[in-house]
């Protein structure tokens, strides 16, 4: 059960020893399985197609993006102390793990909170960009969507044709704030600029995490 749980990338592991007359019994072995390691482990593919996905993840999921909802408008998050706390109304994306989540600390220091944590992967592109953004208008919780990506290898100029894309195709209607740094920035602006369509563009890490907030907040930029 050690080598399976080791191998395939294992999260939990579980189960009761139970004494015997010939010594210890292994009992009700429980074992959790990340569903990230699915494109590494085909083996755990069975596993994870039997069980029920929300819609709007595993179309996110099967199009290559790292995708958590942390937010459910149905079911609030309780505190300990029995308190409902906020669900975050702020939809955020960016390209790397480390790009994503530094995202989420930005809308918490901004007096927000971010309703999910979404990386596009290694490879930006016009379809990931165009499907992440659809992916944060799909959701409910989501009141106000923030784009922050730095280029390096990254072209922003090809992700923000992909805000576009997904503006246009689906008809989306809530507030974007845009923070496009690095390789295409420039070209990226005029192209946003162009395109005929709302979208609040930032430079500043902090003012576009600020702006991004208020806009949730307010259902308007």
């Amino acid at each position: 059960m050690w080598r399976i749980f080791d191998e395939l990338e294992g999260l939990w592991f579980s189960f009761t020893l139970v004494p015997s007359s010939t010594g210890l019994s292994i009992v009700s072995p429980y074992m959790e399985f990340d569903d990230f390691a699915v494109r590494r482990q085909p083996l755990l593919k069975p596993y994870f197609a039997s069980r029920p996905r929300n819609a709007n993840s595993a179309r996110a999921e099967d199009g290559g993006l790292f995708y958590v909802k942390l937010s459910d408008v149905s079911s609030p998050t309780p505190t300990v102390e029995g308190k409902v706390l906020p669900e975050g109304n702020v939809g955020c994306f960016g390209y790397g793990a480390g790009n994503a989540m530094a995202t989420m600390d930005g809308l918490n220091v901004a007096g927000g909170r971010p309703a999910n944590f979404l990386d596009g992967g290694g490879g930006a592109n016009r379809v990931n960009a165009k499907l992440a953004v659809e992916t944060l208008n799909r959701d409910p919780a989501v009141k106000a969507i923030f784009v922050n990506t730095f280029g390096g290898i990254t072209r922003t100029d090809i992700v923000s044709q992909g805000i576009i894309d997904a503006v246009k195709d689906d008809k989306i209607e809530k507030p974007i704030v845009v923070r496009l740094k690095g390789t295409g920035s420039e070209e990226a602006a005029k192209v946003l600029k162009n395109s005929g369509l709302e979208f609040a563009f930032h430079d500043d890490f902090n003012a576009a995490a600020a702006h991004a907030v208020k806009a949730a907040n307010q259902g308007h930029l």
